[in-house]
């Protein structure tokens, strides 16, 4: 009896069941053996049931609750699982060829897929004759590392064959497959020949770790020499690249910095990654969201699947600063351009002084002029109270007042410096002196200096005020 597939398209993709025969040619008093295949292609567990809808044969399997079991078989999701069938005529059958129908059945998905079988029953004597001439051979299946592959290196997997009978094989096909691997190569074995077929495996660098069983299958034509399986792993691994470049533009006012990262294991990845950022230079910049400062740093918690990349940018923009910069430059040079070129500054010192009495006093004016131009017929005039009067007394080294002249509350005398040189200090000194004793404290009012510069407009510039208490005292 020979036995082919026949496959019928999945009404889902759930899973996925195949069919291969194990024993190809029986008589009527021998069992057929079908390898059913089920793959669960799903995200849950499932439960497999297996019926035949042709009433002509006796179906077993092993384990035997596979068959026409309210239990099934029972699959994990991304699993494989193999069950054996035995088929036996029921009734005397002619000698011909019978397709044999399968239902496969996943009770939570509720799909159906159906496979079918076609089988060849012959004679026992001419069994007997095919089997005396069958070819043996032995098959053994070498993957490297004991079978635990990195999806990131090319796996060399080796095929040992060894032809135990005295028979010519030269029209041989080896048929390699599984999740993920799918391979086909023709060869030849001489009489009692070992012969070992090596080829080359490339996976995604990114492939999720897994578990897999690769079926090696050894034909002669369409029959079946040997059926091998061999269980293999992709490993996990992980594996995490980092990129970082900083540019600057306009002129280093703006400065960026760029920071790639990309997952390039095949599992997930939790990562913390941080960017320096001091609390001056957060004052002007500004960072990819999803991030807390902490230490003077941006911090990212990132989760990174497989393959994925993400990139974190820092962005410092000292325009801002640069502009109040140049703002408080501007201001610093108006005020330089605009600024008085004469400042006055008024002192006293106190010649006769107890803790309540003032009698006479000396008054000190500094004029200076801080700019670089001279400065002609600079008029300046001092109030002295009323209460107070202006003495005779010559100091020797001062200008002498060119005017006096009386107000309401106080006697205003006036000076004339004819030029006040760039950068020069001029000081005017007078005495006054109480008319009465005087208890407590009195006031000073401010010297006023009046001038021209760049133009005929006459400009005002006035000294500070004086206390009685914040005069010096002369012993």
């Amino acid at each position: 009896m020979a036995l082919l597939i026949l496959g019928i398209l999945p009404s889902s993709l759930a899973f996925t069941a195949t069919l291969e025969p194990l024993q190809n040619r029986v008589d009527r008093n021998e069992s057929a053996l079908l390898d059913l295949a089920i793959t669960n292609t799903g995200k849950v567990p499932d439960s497999y049931n297996i019926g035949m809808v042709d009433g002509l044969w006796e179906v077993s399997s092993q384990p035997v609750y596979a068959y026409q079991s309210e239990y099934g078989v029972d699959v994990a999701p991304g699993e494989t699982v193999h069950t054996t069938l035995y088929l036996r005529p029921i009734l005397q059958l002619p000698y011909g060829t019978y397709s044999i129908p399968f239902e496969i059945g996943a009770k939570q998905e509720k799909t159906l897929q159906s496979r079918s079988a076609i089988v060849s029953l012959r004679s026992a004597d001419e069994v007997a004759l095919v089997r005396a001439y069958q070819p043996t051979v032995q098959v053994d299946v070498q993957l490297p590392n004991r079978g635990l592959l990195d999806p990131r290196e090319e796996a060399i997997i080796a095929i040992k064959m060894d032809n135990q009978n005295p028979l010519n094989l030269s029209a041989l096909r080896i048929v390699v497959n599984s999740q993920l691997i799918n391979y086909n190569l023709s060869t030849r074995l001489a009489p009692l020949e070992q012969r070992t077929e090596q080829f080359r495996v490339s996976f995604d660098a990114l492939e999720a770790p897994r578990k897999d069983q690769l079926t090696v299958v050894l034909f002669r034509d369409d029959e079946v020499l040997k059926t091998v399986r061999q269980q293999y792993e992709i490993i996990a691994y992980s594996s995490l690249s980092r990129e970082q470049q900083e540019e600057s533009s306009l002129l280093g006012v703006v400065h960026h910095k760029t920071l790639t990262l990309r997952n390039d294991g095949n599992i997930a990845r939790t990562e913390t990654v941080a960017l320096p950022a001091s609390w001056f230079n957060r004052l002007f910049s500004g960072a990819s969201s999803g991030h807390i400062v902490k230490d003077n740093q941006y911090v990212w918690s990132l989760e990174l699947s497989p393959g994925q990349q993400v990139q974190l940018q820092v962005t410092t923009n000292y325009g801002l600063l640069v502009l109040m910069l140049v703002l408080a430059g501007a201001v610093i040079v108006l005020y330089y351009i605009y600024r008085s070129p004469l400042i006055a500054i008024k002192e006293a010192s106190v010649d006769v002084h107890d803790e309540r009495d003032v009698s006479e006093m000396k008054i000190l004016l500094f004029i200076k002029n801080r700019s670089g131009r001279q400065l002609p017929n600079v008029r300046v005039l001092d109030k002295v109270p009323h209460i107070a009067e202006l003495t005779d007394e010559v100091i020797v080294g001062t200008l002498r007042p060119v005017k006096m002249s009386r107000s309401s509350d106080a006697t205003i005398v006036e000076w004339v410096v004819p030029t006040v040189e760039p950068y020069e200090e001029r000081i005017i000194s007078y005495k006054i002196r109480s008319k009465l004793s005087i208890i407590g404290m009195f006031n000073l009012p401010p010297a006023m200096l009046k001038f021209k510069h760049r133009g005929d407009k006459e400009r005002v510039v006035l000294s500070n005020a004086l206390k009685s208490t914040e005069c010096a005292s002369e012993d």
